[in-house]
């Protein structure tokens, strides 16, 4: 217990250090005062809707887990189980770069929750398909009615947003080839359990060959039966349209909070999806730096100078820091699991015999 208490203080401390420094950034040029006086005069109503809309996006995505795992996998699951799957993929998304543990910790997590592997791994992935291919509908959407708006404004930034729905469709494609050339994978994932095994980070290559080959058959048909049910994939890709539309609103939502007068909803929407993509392939934790300048850059065309930092602010603490926050929570339980049943640890797979 010592243990995972002082794993929460450590994330903790790093996340107030974090946090502080974004507060400093936003009073370079406005003392302290200045910017508590603006967060003062806020609209108490439309904050909770920002708040609420995030924890909106919370529990769509917990949906999304519990409808892809009932129709792959026998046992009935629940939607807290999946709201805690979430939760573990939030965390990681932001502690990590490129939000690379997001998904293996997420499949360790329902491996906790007695899902076999390859079930987890054909969900996570599935899911993980249809989340970037409705994130690039949704920025082609965005890009055909707001493109000029911003294009005639900020035409870098707009060159920019175009290379990464690029690159979103090449994950999406990348992924895919992948889940098809099932024996191009196993050739690729041998390969390289043979290399650690050559510099003895592993042991018994062939043996895990053996687990990788039986778990990728699982995966393979779980998501071959996934592929062939049309309307659950349109189920989740709507469920997925809606996720996003919550979570790019909460710039919005935020807008109006600091009484600004009306604005086009949509453009801001899109100015919300295109912060997001920009700055999708920062390798720091949560996109620190590119999130915060994208926002500043895209929403300065909507808020007034002494507003845009302190809503940075607010948006930042709801859309990243939250999701630390709460999210710790859930994390740590699979330090736990680790820690007293040693079951699942992936390091301890490598090693062992």
């Amino acid at each position: 217990m010592k243990k995972f208490f002082n794993v929460k203080c450590l994330y903790l401390i790093l996340l107030l250090i974090s946090f502080s420094i974004l507060v400093y950034f936003c009073v370079d040029d406005n003392n302290l005062l200045t910017l508590i006086d603006n967060l003062s005069l806020l609209n108490s109503v439309w904050l909770i809707i920002a708040c609420g809309s995030m924890l909106i996006y919370w529990l769509i995505d917990a949906v999304i887990v519990k409808v892809l795992t009932n129709s792959v996998y026998e046992q009935k699951y629940t939607l807290k189980d999946a709201f805690k799957v979430t939760m573990v993929g939030q965390f990681f998304n932001a502690v990590t770069p490129f939000c690379l543990a997001s998904q293996p910790m997420q499949i360790l997590t329902m491996a906790q929750q007695k899902i076999d592997t390859g079930h987890a791994l054909s969900i996570v992935v599935r899911k993980f398909i249809i989340y970037q291919t409705t994130l690039v509908c949704y920025l082609v959407a965005t890009m055909f009615f707001s493109y000029s708006f911003f294009a005639d404004k900020i035409p870098e930034f707009m060159n920019l947003a175009m290379v990464g729905c690029v690159s979103q469709s090449f994950v999406v494609l990348l992924i895919a080839f992948f889940t098809i050339k099932k024996n191009f994978t196993l050739k690729l994932i041998d390969w390289g359990l043979n290399i650690l095994s050559r510099f003895n980070l592993i042991k018994e290559p062939q043996e895990k060959m053996k687990f990788v080959e039986k778990q990728m058959d699982v995966y393979v048909e779980n998501s071959r039966e996934i592929g062939e049910n049309p309307k659950l994939t349109l189920k989740v890709f709507f469920l997925t349209c809606l996720q996003f539309t919550m979570m790019f609103s909460i710039s919005f939502f935020i807008y109006k909070a600091f009484n600004n007068p009306g604005f086009d909803v949509i453009d801001m929407i899109s100015g919300q999806a295109f912060v997001t993509t920009t700055a999708a392939y920062t390798p720091l934790p949560g996109g620190s730096g590119a999130v915060e300048g994208s926002f500043l850059m895209v929403f300065s065309l909507f808020f007034s100078y002494n507003s845009i930092k302190p809503a940075m602010l607010l948006w930042r603490f709801i859309t990243y820091y939250s999701c630390i926050i709460f999210g710790i929570f859930f994390a740590v339980s699979i330090k736990k699991f680790h820690v007293r049943k040693r079951k699942f640890s992936i390091s301890t797979w490598l090693k062992s015999p």
